[in-house]
């Protein structure tokens, strides 16, 4: 993985972001898979926003809920990172 210096930060970024966009629960199993892969291989950052999910039947923002999931698993159960170790990228839309 290759990875951007952010000094205010004081951290590297993977130079790729595992988007949250396609996050829910329909393939939730699938897609913390795919969140173990991406952070396994060095991905640090994750881009969300409040709305993603919002267009699915439920109404609900999914991709921050399974995101959500998905890092209290990794930091409080398991202790495979710790919070430091993720960058979070999120968008507030307004409606």
């Amino acid at each position: 993985m290759k990875y951007y210096d952010i000094p205010k930060l004081g951290k590297l970024a993977s130079k790729i972001a595992f988007g949250t966009g396609n996050v829910d629960f329909a393939r939730k199993n699938e897609c913390l898979e795919m969140m173990d892969i991406f952070s396994a291989h060095g991905g640090n950052v994750f881009d969300t926003a409040n709305i993603y999910g919002k267009w699915l039947e439920s109404g609900n923002n999914e991709s921050e809920i399974i995101l959500g999931q998905w890092l209290f698993e990794k930091l409080n159960v398991t202790k495979a990172l710790q919070r430091d170790d993720i960058i979070i990228s999120s968008e507030l839309h307004r409606h």
